[in-house]
């Protein structure tokens, strides 16, 4: 947890440092320097989920660093394929799709064992909701990324439940305003909790699922609302395809790569 912690920090300094006029670039540099030794130390101890997210969101600051690119291939040479298949993203299910590292597929025994607790955190992963806090003023709703009307901006840290059996704090600077798959949308945010950390550091302009967004931070699919008053605020969602996920869960299949067996 400790080192989740600070993996959270460097992440947050990453992305207001980026939203700031006067942060130097050497200050940037350092913090992703950090994660980077992070990264390998992650894939040393085996933990190539949390390596290949890291090395992902640094690729979107740095796409052009050799070094990166040798270390991520590094980490999907020394996988399996159901491995390689676990930590890809896929531009369907986007950020739906559960990122994880295993040696090898649960046995029967297992399932059977995890059947209940899986069963339940699937059913708790269909609806996410946040309050938070911070200068904000704005509306928004939607029903999938492609039929929204959205006119929000701020910069807030709130609490709560969200996907993939996260219960924590997200820190955001958004500024988004659009109607349909068509608008601005700017967004630096980063959650950590009791499902790890995700981040994001994105510009939009025609909401798709294989957008970087939503990808690693939201849901494309879900169908939600937010709104922020001044210093108060709150989102609330919920999630389609977590639905379909549950229900497949039942007859043991994992539609989403997000069972504990």
């Amino acid at each position: 947890m400790i080192k989740i912690n600070l993996i959270a920090i460097s992440i947050f300094a990453l992305i207001f440092c980026s939203c700031s006029k006067s942060i130097s670039v050497s200050a940037l540099n350092g913090n992703a320097k950090d994660l980077y030794s992070e990264a390998e130390k992650l894939d040393e101890e085996g933990k190539k989920a949390e390596a290949v997210k890291i090395i992902l969101m640094l690729e979107d600051l740095h796409p052009k660093d050799e070094d990166l690119g040798i270390l991520k291939k590094k980490v999907f040479n020394n996988v399996s394929d159901a491995q390689k298949s676990s930590l890809e993203r896929n531009e369907f299910l986007g950020f739906n799709k559960g990122y994880r590292s295993y040696d090898e597929e649960s046995g029967i025994f297992e399932k059977i064992i995890w059947y209940i607790p899986d069963r339940f955190f699937d059913l708790i992963d269909i609806v996410s909701i946040e309050v938070n806090v911070g200068p904000q003023l704005g509306v928004g709703f939607w029903a999938t990324r492609a039929v929204q009307a959205k006119v929000f901006a701020g910069g807030t840290l709130g609490g709560g439940y969200y996907q993939k059996k996260q219960i924590g704090y997200r820190a955001e600077t958004s500024f988004e305003y659009g109607l349909g798959p068509v608008g601005i949308s700017t967004v630096a945010g980063a959650r950590v909790g009791t499902g790890g950390f995700d981040s994001t550091l994105s510009n939009e302009f025609l909401a798709q699922p294989s957008d970087k967004i939503h990808q690693e931070y939201r849901d494309y699919w879900g169908v939600g609302g937010k709104f922020g008053i001044f210093y108060i605020g709150a989102e609330a969602e919920i999630h389609p395809l977590e639905v379909a996920d549950f229900f497949a869960g039942i007859f043991m299949f994992d539609l989403l790569n997000d069972d504990l067996a």
